[in-house]
């Protein structure tokens, strides 16, 4: 069953996330947006995944990240590829925090949060009910989120930053894997279009992948790979944003 609805959701997050970005490119964050796209240090990396957990295949990456031995950062759902109010789903996030990971809010449900006709009720739910859950779980508020999608507007903004007090966390290296899932090596030439031309001397990245894919695993092997035989040092968010 947890694979069937995996792919289903699998299914729904491309056609959304396709639907969402046709003709639209993800909003550029600028600096005065107070959203972060980077680290504050240069020669810091912050691997980061989205959309899980989804038991067995977040499981896979984090036994990837064990054996590398670097730590990242898991952005997850209230319910999409997997539930936190299951035992499996909460299992899993005791897992990541328990080896040295750091734990983001993605909403509970994956909407697109900058829908116009989106309330703020719908918003302010969306983000602190997924807040709660992780505190109920964890025993510890989390102090960072980010949006699905990547899309947030003003009033977005004023939500999760004013009201709730989170910061929003974005990124600078798009594998975009949830267009060609289990395509490792298209992915990787997204890290090297993306980081041409950097140094850890004086450049920093966050990089977006999703846990809950077919082939996730195998994707943060090579990019761990890469992004060290750049020089690059691996931090969660969390130490990245100087949190």
């Amino acid at each position: 069953m947890v694979n069937k609805m995996g792919l289903i959701f699998t299914l729904v997050g491309v056609i959304s996330l396709a639907l969402a970005t046709l003709g639209s490119p993800y909003p550029k964050a600028k600096q005065e947006d107070g959203v972060h796209t980077k680290c504050t240090q240069p020669g810091m990396f912050s691997l980061t995944f989205d959309d899980g957990p989804l038991p067995g295949r977040t499981e896979a990456v984090l036994d990837v990240l064990k054996e590398a031995n670097v730590t990242a950062t898991f952005f997850v759902c209230g319910q999409t590829y997997s539930d936190l109010h299951s035992v499996e789903g909460q299992a899993t996030v005791r897992r990541i925090i328990a080896e040295g990971h750091q734990i983001g809010i993605h909403t509970w449900s994956h909407p697109y949060l900058a829908d116009p006709w989106r309330s703020v009720e719908e918003v302010t739910n969306e983000v602190k009910s997924v807040a709660d859950k992780l505190l109920e779980i964890t025993g510890n508020r989390i102090p960072i989120m980010r949006p699905p999608y990547g899309a947030y507007n003003d009033s977005v903004l004023d939500i999760v930053r004013g009201e709730l007090g989170l910061e929003v966390i974005m990124w600078n290296v798009n594998t975009l894997d949830w267009s060609h899932p289990g395509d490792t090596a298209a992915a990787i030439e997204n890290y090297k279009i993306e980081t041409s031309g950097s140094h850890p001397s004086v450049d920093s990245f966050i990089a977006l992948h999703h846990d809950p894919l077919p082939g996730s695993s195998e994707l943060a092997v090579e990019a761990i790979r890469f992004m060290i035989s750049a020089g690059y040092r691996f931090v969660t968010v969390g130490e990245c944003i100087g949190l």
